[in-house]
């Protein structure tokens, strides 16, 4: 649009530097170029009303999916929490497992004598 804009405005100047203007050749300039004012003036107007839907309805959208964002991060804390404490305490078990079977024995074992060759 503004590139139409300028080239209606380069006509004009040409014409002005060209033929000196009349009295009803600016009145008719002027209103040319109030109606083209207008005419952009409707456009941009139209613009902003629809980034304004658009913003509308994107924004909320977005925070919705930041909140469902954040309850999935909150649930995978907790199920790694909750997995964490389960393998402590299952190498908890292990290591008291181990424990027990490695406990030196309080007989004295016999010693072993070598084989003969």
């Amino acid at each position: 649009m503004k590139g139409l804009h300028d080239i209606q405005l380069n006509c004009l100047r040409r014409r002005l530097v060209e033929s000196p203007p009349k009295a009803a050749s600016m009145q008719s300039d002027h209103l040319v170029l109030a109606e083209m004012h207008r005419g952009l003036t409707s456009a941009l107007t139209k613009v902003a009303w629809i980034l304004i839907l658009l913003l509308a309805v994107v924004l909320p959208a977005h925070a919705q999916q930041s909140d469902e964002v954040q309850k999935q991060i909150q649930q995978l804390k907790q199920q790694y929490e909750q997995t964490t404490r389960e393998l402590q305490e299952r190498i908890a078990a292990l290591e008291q497992q181990l424990k027990k079977r490695t406990k030196p024995s309080r007989t004295p074992q016999k010693k072993r004598e070598p084989c003969p060759r």
